[in-house]
């Protein structure tokens, strides 16, 4: 129920905090934290959209969506359980404030905090048997940044941000239940294109 709230509250955050002052399309490069990950999976482009409004003076109200995917190989103790493939998406739900700071007529620098949802989605395919992973994890994100002003209400905007998500789940194979916890904790590395109104 709390994780359906905080869809909610990420989606009319700016029709009712105030002005939605930035729109944004952002791409970036995602590095996971946990070495598991990296060995199946490694990193990959994340893609998303952002939406920036007014707060109050240099304090702005943010919420975002991205979305993740890759195909892997499974890793394991025997050969029954490796080099098998498995497919992961994952789409980040977040909303939270930054601090923007004007240090040039053409740039703004910001860094803000924000709270996460994200919905993951696993497949592995192992021998005649799929296993499909569904849940909700609820985590957090932290991001810095800079606006860079290319031509009138036209921005680039060069960031970093880390978010933090771990997602317990489990699996049941031969009658034994075998829990694990999706890490998919990780930095962003990457750039947008954004309208400021």
């Amino acid at each position: 129920m709390f994780k359906k709230a905080l869809i909610v509250l990420i989606a009319v955050c700016p029709i009712l905090n105030g002005r939605v002052t930035v729109a944004e399309a952002k791409a970036a490069y995602f590095y996971p934290t946990n070495h598991v990950f990296r060995q199946i999976y490694s990193g990959g482009g994340i893609y998303g959209l952002e939406l920036t409004w007014d707060l109050w003076r240099c304090l702005y109200g943010w919420s975002s969506a991205s979305f993740f995917t890759k195909k892997g190989k499974a890793i394991g103790s025997s050969a029954a359980v490796s080099d098998f493939p498995t497919k992961i998406y994952f789409v980040p739900l977040a909303a939270g404030v930054k601090y923007v700071a004007n240090v040039a007529c053409w740039a703004d620098i910001y860094a803000g905090i924000g709270i996460e949802t994200t919905f993951l989605h696993i497949k592995d395919r192992v021998l005649d048997e799929t296993f499909i992973v569904r849940k909700w994890g609820l985590g957090g994100i932290a991001k810095v940044g800079a606006y860079f002003r290319l031509y009138e209400s036209l921005l680039l905007d060069i960031f970093a941000d880390y978010s933090y998500m771990k997602i317990p789940y489990h699996n049941t194979h031969g009658g034994t239940t075998v829990p694990h916890n999706a890490d998919i904790s990780g930095f962003s590395f990457g750039g947008g294109i954004g309208y400021k109104f």
